[in-house]
């Protein structure tokens, strides 16, 4: 299949099923939320009701958000200038590359989202699919994915037992 022909079946596919491109927004925005409502409380509380919330009020106050890095912990520690326009992919797929320590609750949901957006491929093809007969074979080899992962071990902790096996 060439790239063009990719690219049109592709388009076609999202035209055919647009509940699922409006649950991928609506997942992205359910990850994110928790998140972004919890460094909103943070600069919220660290800004108040002072001079550099004014400042920051009608546009970036550097020095404020210098004082804020240097104090933030948890979520707030991602709030730092990459975070503007494409800088945040690039600079989290470097601290990827260099193995940097992310913040724990940030990389719980990173991976959350990355284990969906595996999946997201198989399910976009099988929800585009008009036969029922696909959707059953996409959920078995998912059984088989996922299956071995949550199935008890055999004795002495070998190899899964044979229930887990479709």
């Amino acid at each position: 299949m060439t790239i063009t022909r990719a690219l049109l079946d592709g388009i076609r596919r999202v035209n055919r099923a647009p509940a699922v491109l409006a649950g991928v927004v609506l997942l992205t925005l359910l990850m994110a939320l928790p998140l972004g409502m919890t460094l909103r409380g943070m600069i919220a509380g660290h800004l108040g009701d002072s001079l550099a919330a004014e400042r920051a009020a009608t546009g970036v106050n550097w020095e404020w958000w210098q004082e804020f890095m240097e104090q933030a912990s948890g979520v707030g520690v991602t709030f730092r200038p990459t975070i503007v326009g494409f800088g945040a992919v690039l600079a989290n797929l470097s601290a990827l590359a260099d193995k940097t320590p992310q913040v724990t609750v940030v990389a719980a949901a990173a991976t959350a989202y990355i284990l969906v957006w595996c999946s997201s491929p198989a399910a976009f093809s099988t929800a585009t699919r008009a036969t029922a007969d696909a959707r059953v074979r996409f959920l078995r080899r998912l059984g088989r994915l996922l299956l071995p992962f949550s199935a008890p071990r055999g004795p002495g902790g070998g190899r899964p037992t044979a229930c887990t096996t479709l």
